[in-house]
């Protein structure tokens, strides 16, 4: 892809403010005619700057962030303190308690294991999932 100068669009954009056709002004210019449509356009609330050729954006880079893998033993122990309880009074969960809760929240469980808290949310639903199967 050629970059044009920005004398080359000037000159494209007098040749159209004269009347000459889109068409011929690519042929003289060696432009695609869209590309001079485009250039037509720029000028309109930009000024001046709307003729220098824009730095390309590359998009197609992304972040990519390999997927953490955890062995057995360290899903396991996220999986068995994700399901203990305590009494709604942080007492022992017997025959009489009506009212129970998670000991431990995401974040806690992920500062005992040493992993992220979303490493730990994942493995909580992979295990329910599994579960459900």
């Amino acid at each position: 892809m050629k970059i044009y100068s920005a004398d080359e669009r000037r000159r494209a954009l007098a040749m159209l403010g004269i009347g000459i056709p889109v068409l011929s002004v690519s042929h003289a210019i060696g432009a695609d005619p869209e590309t001079i449509r485009r250039w037509a356009k720029f000028p309109n609330g930009r000024g001046p700057s709307g003729l220098r050729p824009r730095p390309k954006v590359l998009r197609d880079t992304k972040l990519r962030v390999p997927k953490i893998r955890l062995d057995s033993e360290t899903k396991a122990r996220i999986v068995a303190l994700s399901k203990e309880i305590m009494g709604w009074d942080g007492e022992e969960v017997n025959e009489n308690s009506k009212i129970v809760c998670k000991k431990y929240s995401l974040s806690e469980i992920a500062e005992q294991v040493g992993v992220s808290k979303s490493l730990v949310k994942d493995t909580i639903q992979e295990d329910e999932e599994a579960n459900r199967r």
